[in-house]
């Protein structure tokens, strides 16, 4: 092999030793996300009414919760991002066509809760709408993980606050 003949090859093994494109990588576990059971409707009432339908301000459900998780810093975290949907309904003693409605995201591990942040539905209900949806911007949340503990050990619990 000739010199002229031997600069391609040795190209193409430079080139191998690179590594190349990453191989194919599953996305990392993400945590289990579940409504806690006693704040995943909502029932707003008028202040100094009696709690009866006619007194309803907003009633609210969270339906669902979407989201996904990537790799963090070099295998030691998971960031996972959450976004919730939301159906809300007008009721009669509703003084305005639009409400603040606080919600919550809490990470637990078994049953320590770690950390909960509050934060707050802009809910608009356009004229002569009285139901809307609403899905809430996303939430990123970074989790601590390690050879011993995956994110699937986490739970992230949401629901209204009270």
């Amino acid at each position: 092999m000739t010199f002229r003949h031997a600069a391609p090859f040795a190209l193409a093994l430079m080139l191998a030793a690179c590594g190349g494109p990453p191989p194919e990588q599953f996305p990392p576990v993400c945590p289990a996300v579940a409504p806690l059971p006693t704040a995943q409707d909502l029932v707003l009432y008028r202040p100094g009414g009696d709690h009866d339908l006619r007194d309803v301000q907003i009633q609210g459900s969270i339906l669902s919760a979407s989201g996904s998780c990537t790799d963090g810093v070099r295998g030691k975290t998971v960031n996972a991002t959450l976004r919730l949907n939301m159906q809300f309904q007008r009721g009669p003693a509703a003084p305005t066509r639009q409400a603040n409605v606080r919600y919550f995201v809490g990470v637990a591990q078994g049953e320590s809760i770690l950390n909960k942040q509050i934060f707050v539905a802009a809910v608009v209900f356009p004229p002569n709408v009285d139901s809307v949806a609403v899905s809430t911007p996303p939430v990123q949340i970074t989790l601590p993980v390690g050879a011993d503990r995956s994110a699937a050990a986490f739970t992230l619990w949401v629901g209204f606050q009270r």
